[in-house]
């Protein structure tokens, strides 16, 4: 995602008014997703388990653990 047309330099975009070079005006794609619908149907992508998700042995927790504790230090 980035800007359309692209723009090597600033001043490009006198050529062009704000609605033509506004990204948050373009719709790339609209999806509505029923999570409940999606993994009661989908036996290719069945739903992951609270368990793998949140692991009780999790090294990457302690480590995430740690720097948390030292930041609350400094403050």
């Amino acid at each position: 995602m980035g800007e359309y047309p692209e723009m090597a330099r600033a001043d490009q975009k006198q050529n062009y008014k704000h609605y033509e070079i506004d990204f948050g005006r373009r719709l790339v794609a609209k999806f509505r997703f029923r999570p409940r619908e999606f993994w009661k149907a989908s036996k290719d992508f069945p739903a992951v388990g609270k368990a793998a998700l949140y692991p009780t042995q999790d090294p990457l927790l302690s480590i995430t653990e740690a720097i948390k504790a030292k930041l609350t230090e400094t403050e």
